[in-house]
């Protein structure tokens, strides 16, 4: 609701994880079962980010991480 007597203020925020210490991988518990197996392997935060300026779609991402 927009009112003409009081001034509103917006502030954008971005909050990532720290660039280090997220790994991006399939979770163990899910992968113990005999007949599962991962299509993708772990990825750090640091290296999502580099390949998401080297590639412009999510597609390419995808398939550079496939195993």
């Amino acid at each position: 609701m927009v009112s003409s007597e009081s001034t509103r203020i917006s502030v954008a925020t971005q909050v990532t994880p720290p660039i280090e210490n997220v790994t991006f991988a399939p979770a163990p518990k899910l992968l113990e079962r005999s007949d599962c197996s991962t299509i993708f392997r772990g990825i750090t935060f640091k290296e999502l980010l580099a390949l998401k300026y080297q590639h412009k779609s999510m597609n390419s991402i995808m398939d550079f991480i496939k195993v």
